[in-house]
């Protein structure tokens, strides 16, 4: 499919997700059904993240990465993306305090730390190494 087809779909499907499935609705048959839209929207939001970002809108793909972590702070993936396109727009310092801000989170809420690949992203930065292409 063409990037720019691709593109428009995952723009509106996205443009039809309102929030959370009966939100404020406590019936137990509610909750998986939220999580799992919740779910796809967070993958959507990716996925469009990165066609945009191959597409060279970064600045727009970091936008909808911005979103996706207000909505899922511990999500990986969107951290890992807005540390990355950063990164391609040259800007290391905001890269950098992306990452410190992500791990402090993780360690502070999870006791965890980043995956290997995000260490390696944020190692390659720090050195001013060239970052994986999109």
């Amino acid at each position: 499919m063409e990037r720019p087809k691709s593109i428009a779909r995952y723009q509106a499907a996205l443009a039809l997700y309102r929030g959370g499935f009966l939100e404020g609705s406590y019936c137990d048959w509610a909750i998986p059904k939220r999580e799992e839209l919740e779910i796809r929207s967070l993958q959507a939001t990716t996925r469009l993240a990165r066609l945009l970002a191959q597409s060279g809108a970064l600045g727009q793909a970091m936008e909808l990465l911005r979103s996706a972590v207000a909505l899922d702070p511990f999500r990986e993936e969107s951290h890992y993306g807005l540390i990355h396109y950063a990164a391609l727009m040259g800007d290391r310092a905001v890269a950098l305090s992306r990452y410190q801000s992500y791990v402090k989170l993780l360690k502070d809420e999870l006791g965890a730390g980043p995956s290997a690949v995000f260490l390696d992203l944020a190692d390659r930065i720090a050195r001013g190494q060239s970052v994986p292409s999109l």
